[in-house]
């Protein structure tokens, strides 16, 4: 389904709908405490492989078999669950229900992650924005859930926190706006 935003044309909203093709859960006993957060990461496919033939079901197929190599799942799973203050708690494997050329993504890994104080907010981030640098070819973002925080949320020392929380990922998204200017200028020269 589309949906052109009013006034703004160049934007469009994209639904799709997705099945979950495998889960995984680690053996060891699971935390609730802290905050849930999750890692989306999205892939498109080639054109060919959005065609209604036996090959391109095939191709389909093999990608679904061999997801955990193709999307580099392995090494950001390995490097947040070093992690003294993060713990995995499940990763998905989805894939779209119907193969279309239109779809804004063919598959989508969903890590969903458990951290029990702000070091381990900013450490995800940390892990997250060095795997899209070095080894993402899709897309990749990080969601906080609404609603998996304590019930303390509201209490002063908690919003201090979050304020000092707020200003510290601000500061690093100028940090690295910098560096991205800075590559520009020096490519541009």
């Amino acid at each position: 389904m589309y949906c052109t935003v009013q006034g703004e044309s160049s934007r469009k909203l994209v639904q799709g709908s997705y099945c979950i093709v495998e889960t995984l859960v680690p053996s060891q006993e699971l935390y609730t405490d802290g905050e849930q957060l999750v890692v989306l990461l999205g892939f498109r496919t080639t054109d060919d492989n959005c065609v209604a033939t036996p090959e391109a079901d095939e191709e389909r197929s093999e990608e679904a078999r061999s997801w955990r190599d193709w999307t580099g799942i392995g090494n950001l799973y390995t490097g947040l669950a070093r992690l003294d203050t993060v713990q995995v708690n499940k990763i998905e494997f989805l894939e779209s229900h119907i193969p279309d050329h239109t779809a804004v993504f063919h598959y989508l890994v969903l890590l969903y992650l458990q951290v029990d104080s702000d070091l381990g907010r900013v450490s995800v981030l940390d892990r997250v924005a060095r795997f899209r640098v070095r080894q993402m070819s899709g897309y990749v973002t990080l969601y906080s859930c609404i609603g998996s925080q304590s019930k303390t949320q509201d209490s002063p020392l908690n919003i201090a926190q979050s304020k000092s929380m707020d200003s510290l990922l601000r500061k690093v998204a100028e940090d690295r706006q910098s560096i991205e200017q800075a590559k520009k200028d020096f490519l541009e020269n």
